[in-house]
């Protein structure tokens, strides 16, 4: 019975069609990159292309991510999540690779983690981030608050002393400021505060 279990598994996967994979990427030009990162790229996708899975789509976007290939990352990402849904993984991480270079689009995939797992704590970071540079402090203060008891960057105290200052509420500027300094006493925005 144990080793029927796994061909009546292929078998129900055949009949069901399996998940849907998008389109395999176009081979990505690695040929300028370090021989050990292009070695990795092209391991990844070799895998990819010879055995399309979803383990293996995942694998190659982070690869690529990982070394710089962002719009490849994103692209798989992405392609990902149109054709066999989303989840937290994927769309936390085509945010991630989108952040400093668009940040709208960082933003929808943020929030599509969000409904998934709001307790994330870098994930509420990145969020809040966005939020405070479009001025939607309020949102972007819960979501610090939300991410404080599992920051150990100091990111977190300095943040929220940052959203205080602006408001005028010095006192607790001054506090939150304290707080990241004894989390990261060389931390070099926060020194700049103080000098």
């Amino acid at each position: 019975m144990k080793r029927l279990l796994p061909a009546l598994a292929l078998l129900v996967l055949a009949a069901c069609g399996g998940p849907d994979l998008p389109e395999v990427p176009p081979r990505p030009d690695v040929g300028e990159m370090e021989p050990a990162v292009r070695a990795a790229i092209e391991e990844s996708y070799d895998r990819l292309a010879a055995e399309p899975s979803i383990e293996h789509f995942e694998d190659y976007a982070r690869v690529a991510q990982t070394y710089g290939l962002t719009d490849d990352a994103v692209a798989v990402w992405e392609s990902l999540m149109a054709t066999s849904g989303t989840n937290f993984k994927r769309a936390y991480l085509a945010g991630r690779a989108v952040l400093r270079t668009d940040p709208d689009r960082a933003r929808r995939h943020f929030e599509a983690a969000l409904e998934i797992d709001p307790s994330y704590d870098a994930l509420n970071i990145c969020m809040a981030e966005l939020l405070e540079n479009a001025d939607e402090i309020d949102r972007a203060e819960k979501l610090y608050r939300a991410a404080a008891a599992g920051d150990r960057s100091g990111t977190v105290p300095f943040a929220l002393g940052r959203i205080a200052f602006q408001r005028g509420n010095y006192d607790g500027a001054l506090k939150d400021l304290e707080a990241a300094r004894r989390i990261v006493p060389e931390h070099r925005p926060l020194l700049s505060l103080y000098a």
